[in-house]
């Protein structure tokens, strides 16, 4: 059955509003900007609303929220939603704060000179947001959305800079309208400063020409000494992501046309560097196809890997490109790890069905499982504990709401709305928030969970190992792997499975060795009376033999154990041994006291 429109699904628990940050998120539709309490309840906040169907930007910390009315700009305190300033200028199509929200950077379609035969007035300009004031002014005559803010700031806000043909100009907020200092890069396409303190770093990439590969360069600013460089090829474009510490960097490359023709959406490729240029990798992935999603870790630590034809592969990498745990195989593209860096989601959005996995990093388990259908946007809150998902106009033009899931999975709020275009949380420090792990309940596996998982299809499994089989084979094929030193290292393995030799498969049957050939005659045979077979047949097998085929059958009910406790629904005949165990080890204590 259906929801009703809006509904909360969770009982709400009592929280000291005082020991953090309250939990808020802004949604922007038809009826302009609403905003939204988020917890285990969710509900609207009256006090805070907006006409402005077009634009909704956040500051970086959260404090303020812009939009965009007919008037013009309206930037609002994010917590009582008091109006602190307004700027005349409705044809704002993007905005972006600076990191501490002291400025404001806007871009409009440029329009005609006021006289004719001058130049046409600054579109790209950077306001002072307390006192509503125009700091400087440029003329950019288009605008790259995948490219923007294409005003990036230094975290201290000491600097800002932008790109023009061939170079880079660094600019200091305090005497913008001087030139403090240029980077000249031929044919610059794109940049990017890291995170971090002073000396800054700055990257560069360069598309490839003809035979020239392209190219990524890092340099230390003021000197603009090279640090680091990164040639590929089948690189029209690159994101580039930096770690939270800026020390490293993560080059994702992509055309649009892939001259093999094993993919409609182009060619794909990772690269990795560091900023002081000592180590640098091409990522050789082990599944071939096009890579659908990077994402780092907040840590810093660790960045995660969703790539290959369907059904995808994802892996954790540390910082140095050696893989830390393989997620298994499934319809994913999309991650999003958690502010808190613990739990990372893995979906399949776009053509995909909407599925979401939820991971404890920390202990390599999946959590959680649910479902958004067509949803277009995905987001964390700031604590960790809640997902935001949306269905959004113009992608889907019916339908449109948004969703808020527990990291358990279940589902805490779902409202209809009628023309819907984002949605988003109120950005805060992860700091300001405790870092609780996953509550012990969530580790729990149900039956109807494990049901729903296809079990792979193989060749036949003598008696005698089904069962062992299944347990050793189900996680290297679908489950979660750790990866120690370059080797594999499955927490649902025993000691002895992990001691198998690479390439080592239990189904294989073992191949008896060619007897050697001897010089001696051959033995004669004699034929047995039939008597004398029939009574060896009936005569008592030896205890030791009873003893070792009493021990083989203890170990298959072990094993059924483990695949029980991981959830796995037992046939008759597995459960039949169960029940033998206790007269088993009855028998074995009698055959080792005689």
């Amino acid at each position: 059955p259906s929801s009703p429109p809006h509904q909360n699904m969770a009982a709400p628990k009592q929280e000291d509003p005082s020991s953090f940050p309250r939990l808020k998120f802004a949604i922007r539709g038809k009826q302009g900007v609403q905003g939204y309490w988020a917890g285990e309840k969710v509900e609207r906040d009256e006090t805070f609303k907006s006409n402005s169907q077009n634009v909704m930007v956040w500051s970086g910390d959260g404090s303020l929220l812009l939009s965009i009315e007919e008037e013009g700009i309206v930037i609002q305190d994010s917590e009582s939603g008091k109006t602190i300033q307004k700027l005349a200028r409705p044809k704002v199509s993007s905005a972006s704060f600076s990191p501490k929200n002291n400025y404001l950077v806007t871009w409009e379609r440029n329009s005609a000179p006021h006289v004719e035969g001058s130049s046409p007035p600054n579109n790209l300009i950077i306001w002072r947001v307390s006192s509503g004031e125009q700091v400087c002014g440029f003329f950019q005559k288009s605008l790259n959305l995948e490219l923007w803010p294409i005003v990036q700031w230094t975290e201290d806000e000491s600097l800002f800079a932008r790109a023009v043909s061939n170079e880079v100009h660094f600019y200091d907020p305090n005497e913008p309208t001087k030139l403090a200092n240029k980077l000249h890069v031929p044919d610059v396409y794109q940049y990017s400063i890291a995170p971090g303190p002073s000396p800054y770093t700055v990257a560069t990439f360069v598309k490839e020409k003809k035979s020239i590969p392209a190219q990524v360069k890092l340099w230390k600013y003021p000197s603009f000494e090279m640090s680091a460089s990164k040639s590929f090829f089948k690189a029209s474009d690159v994101d580039l992501y930096w770690n939270r510490m800026g020390k490293s960097l993560v080059i994702f490359t992509h055309t649009d046309v892939d001259n093999s023709g094993k993919s409609y959406y182009g060619e794909t490729g990772l690269h990795f560097i560091t900023s002081d240029g000592k180590f640098d990798s091409n990522l050789i992935l082990k599944k071939e196809g096009p890579i659908a999603c990077v994402s780092w870790n907040p840590n810093g630590k660790c960045f995660a890997v969703t790539y290959g034809f369907m059904p995808s592969q994802t892996t954790i990498f540390d910082n140095k490109c050696q893989p830390i745990a393989d997620l298994g195989n499934n319809s994913r593209n999309t991650l999003r790890w958690s502010p808190n860096g613990r739990l990372l989601m893995v979906g399949g959005f776009g053509n995909l069905k909407g599925e979401m996995d939820i991971w404890d990093h920390k202990r390599l388990k999946k959590i959680a499982s649910m479902q958004a259908n067509c949803a277009a946007q995905i987001e964390w809150s700031s604590d960790s504990r809640y997902l935001l998902t949306a269905v959004v106009s113009p992608r889907v033009q019916v339908d449109n709401g948004f969703k808020v899931w527990r990291y358990d999975g279940t589902l805490v709020y779902s409202e209809e709305v009628e023309k819907l275009y984002q949605v988003s949380w109120r950005p805060t420090p992860a700091s300001q928030y405790p870092d609780r792990p996953p509550s012990p309940r969530v580790y729990h596996i149900t039956k109807t969970e494990t049901e729903a998982v296809s079990k792979p299809v193989g060749g036949y499994v003598p008696p005698h190992m089904r069962g062992r089989v299944t347990a050793v084979k189900k996680v290297v094929e679908t489950g979660p792997v750790k990866y120690k030193d370059g080797a594999v290292v499955s927490p649902n393995l025993t000691k002895a499975e992990q001691d198998l030799p690479p390439g080592y498969d239990p189904d294989e049957p073992k191949k008896k060795k060619p007897a050697k050939k001897s010089s001696a005659p051959p033995a004669k045979v004699v034929a047995l009376p039939v008597k004398a077979v029939k009574q060896s047949s009936n005569s008592p097998m030896d205890p030791q033999k009873k003893l070792k085929e009493i021990s083989r059958k203890l170990q298959q009910i072990g094993d059924i154990k483990r695949l029980q406790e991981n959830g796995e629904e037992l046939d008759e005949r597995q459960l039949e041994k169960l029940e033998s165990e206790a007269s088993l080890r009855a028998e074995m204590n009698a055959l080792s006291l005689s």
